[in-house]
């Protein structure tokens, strides 16, 4: 049973708008990764991050893709690869939360060691794609080119390619960013989360009392 959220808290919001709440470009592709500490934790793959964002590079002009991190802000670069780096921060309300992840293009998620970080349902309830490895539970969420990008496990030129199709590559966004939410919306609702929980706990006390007790 997956965490539940409120959906009227995330929810995806106007990009343009969200976008001016943060001071971040209008009219680039935006690659948004956050964690509590993006650089100081090595499970969340920061490192396979920038080796990604190395290869897009080396294609691609850098003035197409901006990056946007959040969490703790310690030893992150003004740049990387030569994209742009903006740091937001530590976030403390969902609210801004929820309009951080409207303003992107995809959210990517590149953890060597993860179950299903909430930042994933986060992000997909409000509308973003997200790119990930195909490692832990990122499958029971992340619908491989329909709501983001499941990538051969710690594979970074996967990792790579999957960001280029969610950004530069997609010709419509509004179809996958239209599937994030709908994945949300039928397997993130709170109400939906509670009754998934009533009726475990109802068939596990039919179960109970239909036990011979030796």
């Amino acid at each position: 049973i997956p965490n539940g959220l409120d959906l009227t808290v995330y929810k995806p919001l106007d990009q343009s708008m969200a976008r001016s709440l943060f001071s971040l470009p209008m009219h680039k592709h935006i690659v948004l990764f956050g964690a509590a500490s993006p650089t100081g934790e090595r499970r969340k793959g920061y490192q396979l991050l920038v080796e990604a964002l190395d290869q897009i590079a080396r294609t691609y002009p850098i003035d197409e893709i901006c990056v946007v991190l959040f969490g703790q802000s310690e030893g992150i670069p003004s740049s990387l690869s030569g994209f742009p780096v903006h740091v937001i921060g530590t976030l403390h309300d969902d609210v801004s939360l929820a309009a951080l992840y409207s303003s992107a293009d995809v959210f990517v998620v590149p953890s060597l060691q993860d179950n299903l970080p909430n930042t994933v349902a986060e992000a997909l309830a409000c509308g973003t794609p997200c790119v990930a490895f195909n490692i832990g539970g990122m499958s029971d969420l992340i619908q491989h080119r329909v709501n983001g990008y499941l990538a051969a496990p710690f594979d970074t030129t996967d990792l790579a390619r999957g960001i280029v199709e969610l950004t530069i590559d997609r010709k419509e966004a509004g179809p996958m960013r239209q599937a994030a939410r709908k994945t949300a919306e039928t397997m993130l609702d709170q109400e939906m989360m509670a009754k998934h929980y009533v009726a475990l706990y109802q068939d596990l006390g039919r179960a109970r009392s239909t036990t011979t007790v030796r």
